[in-house]
C-alpha cells in the first residue's frame, strides 16, 4: 500500500498504457487497477442504440 501511495502517478501511467496491475495487501490480493476500454465513438453508441432495424427503400 505505501508503494500506491509513494508511486500513484506512475502506476496510473502504467495502466493507462494498458498494464493490468494487482494490489497486494500483507501478500493478499485485494484489487486490481485495469485499464478503462475506449470509449466508443459517437457513430457507434448511435448504432449500438437503433432498435436493430433495418431501413430499406
Amino acid at each position: 500500500m505505501r508503494e500506491i501511495r509513494q508511486n500513484i502517478s506512475s502506476l496510473l501511467k502504467r495502466v493507462k498504457s494498458g498494464e493490468t496491475l494487482e494490489v497486494v495487501e500483507r501478500g493478499r490480493p485485494i484489487a486490481l487497477l485495469v485499464p478503462r476500454p475506449q470509449a466508443d465513438s459517437a457513430i457507434d453508441r448511435l448504432i449500438a442504440s437503433s432498435p436493430g432495424e433495418t431501413c430499406r427503400r
